[in-house]
């Protein structure tokens, strides 16, 4: 439960604004990040002892070819295998100032200004430590955001070809929708004690977009609400997506909103996708996100078939 923890106080600070890898601030800026890190013939500042404090940003890192220049990371930073040999300086929520400070970074990097950070940034400024937030908003910011660091830590011969492999690879995808008939209605279940899913969330929003589908509470004023069973049968989406970290558990999922009657469970559009997947904005997102295109084009399929055949599927409301 560790990880969906720090997933739904993500989802909680959302509306926070922070930019994609946003500059340092002023008293510690000495370099700009070009808006084309790839072909860019600014100096890069060549960083060599980083400190990631989000796990979605040392997937990145190490997409981008700097996984050699981590020295110390947050404890559910879990992937690559190579991470988990790391030092940890904390669990992301929870940091120790003291030990981040003795490891002597160059650069850290994080995904939220929390409360330790923001008062631990007077002392950085007068280090001159660099600390640079990353939290994509769109799948396209994923590999926008492997290019930037690989200029960072000057590993572009590795970071830019990562990058276009992921920008094909979204190419693709938007592509095949374009061939799709209307938008499927998907439940996203976070948790299940109790039982809450996500609202409008931009980059989640973006994922179901590229499958041309939507999220079923996308107008909830909430980040993370939390849902009813009568509730869920009244919207009755076309597609549920459970994120659970056992196959278990998803079958614990599937059987009790089969006991609702949920028409998407009694039907055989219900799935399962790693939480660690689905809601970590690194490279494995697009994974995640062909993942769930594949399912959507089932149901889509499926309910075509019945068309076909006479049979009218409960409709979404």
């Amino acid at each position: 439960m560790g990880n969906l923890h720090n997933i739904v106080v993500g989802l909680l600070t959302a509306l926070l604004p922070v930019a994609v890898l946003a500059h340092p601030a002023p008293a510690q800026e000495a370099f700009s990040i070009p808006s084309n890190p790839c072909t860019s013939t600014l100096p890069s500042p060549s960083f060599q002892r980083a400190i990631s404090l989000a796990p979605h940003l040392t997937e990145l890192l190490y997409a981008a070819g700097a996984g050699d220049a981590i020295i110390a990371t947050v404890s559910s930073s879990d992937y690559p295998k190579a991470a988990t040999e790391l030092p940890r300086i904390g669990d992301g929520i929870t940091l120790h100032p003291e030990r981040l400070l003795e490891l002597h970074p160059d650069a850290i990097f994080a995904w939220l200004p929390g409360s330790t950070l923001v008062s631990m940034q007077p002392t950085l400024e007068r280090l001159g430590i660099p600390l640079l937030y990353s939290r994509p908003n769109s799948l396209r910011d994923i590999p926008q955001e492997i290019r930037r660091l690989g200029w960072l830590f000057n590993t572009r011969d590795v970071a830019c070809p990562v990058a276009q492999q992921l920008d094909d690879r979204l190419d693709a995808l938007a592509s095949a929708a374009l061939h799709d008939g209307p938008a499927v209605s998907v439940y996203l279940e976070l948790g299940h004690d109790p039982i809450y899913t996500i609202g409008n969330d931009p980059l989640i929003a973006d994922v179901l977009t590229t499958c041309n589908a939507q999220n079923s509470y996308a107008h909830s004023t909430v980040a993370a609400p939390q849902v009813l069973p009568e509730e869920l049968l009244r919207r009755n989406p076309h597609v549920v997506i459970v994120s659970q970290p056992s196959v278990l558990t998803q079958q614990e999922r599937l059987r009790y909103w089969q006991q609702h009657q949920l028409p998407a469970a009694v039907e055989g559009r219900f799935f399962g996708i790693s939480p660690d997947l689905l809601y970590r904005p690194g490279p494995r997102l697009i994974d995640a996100t062909e993942q769930l295109c594949s399912y959507v084009d089932q149901a889509r399929a499926a309910q075509h078939a019945a068309t076909q055949h006479g049979k009218s599927p409960a409709k979404p409301r």
